[in-house]
């Protein structure tokens, strides 16, 4: 009994037109028993075409530019990742300052508080903002993905890693590590570096895409 409804769900899945047919002529006494056929091999083929276009659909840019996109790509986690490593040695030599521009740049940590570039908004209000704006990112970063927008992508990618390092020293210090000293301007890092060239990057390619 089992075998045999296995055999027919397998029917009903697979020959939607033929069980279509067959319900219209084996039925006809029960209308409603082949109406049921009907809707559920309709049903069957509508549902294989939305798995089709939605998971099983490549993306369009999948090997279009893959060597250029997978350099930026590394060119990013690379540049997050030492962010990281200056972050820790910063942290070990508190008391160390070395000028890495005669007086212009130096490398020298500084406690931050507030968000990139020391904006005056911090708080526990601030960290659910930051995580409530990455976890958009990662949603608009995929669907720019399926829409085969891969220099978008790179850019979202970009800022995603940035606003992550910095997130992270916020739940791990209660701050963010920032270490490049420019005269003049403020204390940064890394991070801010890639989160700013990522927006920058962002807002060029959109608005050339208005200007075309």
């Amino acid at each position: 009994m089992r075998d045999g409804c296995k055999t027919i769900f397998t029917a009903i899945c697979y020959f939607p037109p033929i069980l279509r047919q067959t319900a219209q002529n084996s039925f006809h006494r029960s209308d409603a028993t082949a109406q049921l056929f009907c809707w559920f091999s309709s049903s069957q083929r509508k549902i294989s075409k939305f798995r089709y276009k939605i998971v099983l659909q490549p993306s369009r840019f999948m090997f279009k530019d893959f060597k250029k996109m997978t350099a930026i790509s590394l060119a990013v986690i690379f540049f997050i990742g030492l962010d990281r490593f200056l972050k820790v040695f910063v942290l070990s030599n508190l008391s160390d300052s070395q000028s890495l521009l005669v007086d212009v740049l130096k490398f020298n940590f500084k406690a931050n508080y507030y968000i990139a570039f020391s904006l005056p908004l911090m708080g526990k209000w601030l960290n659910i903002i930051i995580a409530s704006i990455i976890l958009f990112l990662i949603y608009y970063l995929v669907w720019m993905w399926r829409d085969g927008k891969q220099y978008t992508v790179v850019c979202l990618f970009a800022v995603i890693l940035g606003a992550i390092s910095n997130l992270y020293d916020r739940l791990k210090y209660g701050f963010v590590v920032d270490y490049l000293d420019l005269k003049y301007f403020t204390v940064f890092n890394l991070a801010d570096v890639v989160i700013v060239s990522g927006i920058f990057l962002l807002l060029f390619i959109l608005n050339k895409k208005e200007a075309a």
